[in-house]
C-alpha cells in the first residue's frame, strides 16, 4: 500500500470521527502514529495533513515524540 492509500483510509476514519465529534465541538482529537525508525511515520503523516488540511480540520500540528522529554 502507498503513503497515500493509508493516508486515504485514515483520513476516512478521521472524518468519521469528525461527525460524531459535532455534539461537542470543542473537545480535542489526537491522532498518533507510532512505528520504528524508518517505517514511514512521517511520510504518511503528510500525506495525511495534505489530505485533512482540504476539509474541515482547523488545526493540525505535527509533534514529533523525540521533541518531547518523557523522563523530567
Amino acid at each position: 500500500m502507498s503513503p497515500d492509500q493509508i493516508a486515504a483510509i485514515l483520513n476516512q476514519r478521521i472524518v468519521s470521527l469528525l461527525e460524531r465529534q459535532t455534539a461537542t465541538p470543542r473537545q480535542r482529537m489526537l491522532v498518533a502514529l507510532a512505528g520504528v525508525p524508518g517505517s514511514g511515520k512521517s511520510t504518511i503523516s503528510s500525506a495525511l495533513i495534505r489530505k485533512l488540511s482540504g476539509q474541515d480540520a482547523k488545526y493540525i500540528a505535527v509533534v514529533p515524540m523525540a521533541s518531547i522529554n518523557l523522563w523530567q
